[in-house]
C-alpha cells in the first residue's frame, strides 16, 4: 500500500509539472513576437534551405529554422528583447542584423544575400520600423519610460494616460495589492471592460473588473503596451482594450539594485492654512509656523542572474550552472507612510443634544402642552412654548434616567465640542476644549 501511494505521489508530482510547463507556454502566446521574412540572392530568386538563426543577446538562447522552397521562414515564439538574426547559404556572405523586439510585434525581416564566401559577413543596422505588420492599433510605454519617467506614487498606470485616446480618473495615491484601482477608459468604453496581462497571464479581479490581482514593481516592468483596438483572438475577452505586461528576466551576469524614494516634512514648504493660522495639538493657537508631517519611505530592490545549484549524488560537477539555459529576476517593493492627520469638518451633537433635548432633530419641534402632551405649534391653542424632551419621553417608557446620563456623558467626552462658526475641530479625549479664532 506504501508503494502505490509513493508511485501516485510521483505520478501526481510529474503531471503538475506538466501542466506548469504547459500552462508557462500558453502564456508565453500571449505576450511573443514573431519574426517572419523572405530570403533571396541580388537577383531577387528564392534561397531555399537557408540557415536562420535567432539568439538572445541576454541568455544566448537560440532559436534555428530552415527556409522552405519558397525562401520564406518564420520564428515563433520569441520573447521580447534584443536579438541577433543571422542568415547563412554556402557560397553566399553571411548576413547579421540586431533587432529589438516587444511584446506582439509580428516584425517583417527579408533578407538579400549577396555572392561571396560565407566567412564574410554583412551586417546590417537594426532600425525601428514605420509601420507595424499587426492589425492592432497598439501603443508601447518601454521599459526606459517606466523607470525614468517621474512617476507620482511609483504607479505604472499612470502612464497608459500618455496614450492616445485614453482617459482616466484615477487618484493621486493608489494602493497597493487588491485595494489598488485601475480607473482608465480606452476610446471611451467602459472602465471595467479592460483586460490586464502580465507575461500573458490574467491579472484582472473578476470581481470589480477595476482591480489588478498583482501590481507589478516599477523596476521589474520591461514594457507594457496598450492595445486598443482590433485585437486578436487571444485577448477577446473584453471589448474596451487591453493592456499586456511583460516582466524582466535574468541574463548571464548578476545584476543587484536598491533604491529608496522619499518625501519628508522637512523638505516641505507650509501649507497656506498652516501659514494663515497655525496650532498646537490642544487646539491653541501658535506664533510659529509648522509643515504637517510627512514621511513616506518607498524602497526596494532587484536581483537576477542565472540559477546556481548544488547537486546531490548525481554525478559529475558538484554544482549546477545554469548558464546560457535558466535564469532567475526577483523584485521587492515597500512603501511606508506616516502623516499628520489633515483638517475635516464633522457633525457633533449640539449642546441642546449633550443636555437630553433631541426635539429640533426630530423633524418639527416638540413642545409641551397644557395637559403635558407633544405639540409642534408653539403658542398656539393648548401649545406652550416649553419645550419636550426626549428623555422625558424615554422616561415614559420606563428608561432608567440615570444610566440615560451615565452613556451620554461617556459618549460625548470623545468629541469635541461644537463650534459657533465653521472650522477645524479637534478631538480631546477627556475634555471638550472649544477652540479660539485668532
Amino acid at each position: 500500500m506504501r508503494h502505490h501511494l509513493q508511485f501516485l505521489r510521483v505520478v501526481f508530482v510529474a503531471v503538475s509539472f506538466c501542466f506548469s510547463f504547459a500552462s508557462v507556454g500558453f502564456a508565453q502566446e500571449e505576450t511573443a513576437a514573431s519574426i517572419t521574412g523572405q530570403v533571396t540572392d541580388s537577383t531577387g530568386a528564392v534561397i531555399p534551405g537557408a540557415t536562420v538563426l535567432v539568439t538572445n543577446k541576454e541568455t544566448n538562447s537560440e532559436r534555428r529554422v530552415q527556409t522552405n522552397e519558397d525562401g520564406n521562414y518564420v520564428v515563433t515564439p520569441l520573447i521580447p528583447g534584443s536579438y541577433t538574426v543571422t542568415v547563412q547559404q554556402t557560397n553566399f556572405k553571411r548576413y547579421v542584423q540586431t533587432v529589438t523586439l516587444n511584446a506582439k510585434d509580428r516584425r517583417g525581416i527579408d533578407v538579400v544575400l549577396e555572392a561571396g564566401d560565407i566567412t564574410q559577413t554583412v551586417l546590417v543596422t537594426d532600425e525601428a520600423p514605420l509601420l507595424q505588420e499587426s492589425p492592432t492599433t497598439q501603443s508601447l510605454i518601454s521599459g526606459a519610460q517606466v523607470r525614468e519617467l517621474p512617476l507620482n506614487n511609483r504607479d505604472f498606470m499612470k502612464l497608459t494616460e500618455l496614450v492616445p485616446g485614453v482617459s482616466s480618473d484615477l487618484a493621486d495615491e493608489t494602493a497597493l495589492g487588491l485595494s489598488n484601482r485601475t480607473s482608465i477608459s480606452i476610446n471611451g468604453m467602459r472602465r471595467n471592460g479592460i483586460n490586464y496581462f502580465v507575461d500573458g497571464v490574467n491579472n484582472t479581479d473578476g470581481g470589480s473588473n477595476i482591480t489588478l490581482l498583482s501590481t507589478p514593481t516599477i523596476d521589474s516592468i520591461k514594457e507594457f503596451k496598450v492595445l486598443s483596438s482590433n485585437y486578436t483572438a487571444e485577448v477577446g475577452r473584453s471589448g474596451s482594450g487591453t493592456v499586456t505586461m511583460v516582466t524582466r528576466s535574468g541574463g548571464n551576469d548578476y545584476h543587484f539594485s536598491a533604491y529608496e524614494f522619499v518625501r519628508n516634512d522637512r523638505f516641505n514648504a507650509n501649507s497656506f492654512f498652516n501659514n494663515r493660522q497655525a496650532r498646537n495639538p490642544d487646539g491653541t493657537v501658535k506664533t510659529g509656523f509648522t509643515v504637517p508631517k510627512l514621511r513616506y519611505n518607498n524602497f526596494g530592490g532587484t536581483l537576477s542572474g542565472p540559477v546556481t545549484l548544488p547537486r546531490f549524488s548525481e554525478g559529475g560537477p558538484s554544482v549546477y550552472k545554469a548558464k546560457n539555459k535558466t535564469f532567475f529576476f526577483f523584485s521587492e517593493e515597500a512603501r511606508r507612510i506616516r502623516r499628520a492627520t489633515t483638517a475635516a469638518t464633522a457633525t457633533v451633537p449640539t449642546t441642546a443634544q449633550r443636555a437630553g433635548d433631541f426635539s429640533s432633530s426630530l423633524g418639527l419641534p416638540l413642545f409641551r402642552t397644557t395637559a403635558n402632551a407633544q405639540c409642534t405649534t408653539p403658542g398656539v391653542g393648548t401649545c406652550t412654548t416649553t419645550p419636550f424632551l426626549v428623555t422625558e419621553l424615554t422616561r415614559a417608557t420606563s428608561f432608567p434616567t440615570a444610566t440615560l446620563a451615565r452613556r451620554r456623558s461617556r459618549c460625548c467626552r470623545f468629541g469635541p465640542c461644537p463650534t459657533a462658526v465653521p472650522r477645524v475641530l479637534l478631538s480631546a479625549p477627556s475634555i471638550c476644549r472649544t477652540l479660539a479664532r485668532k
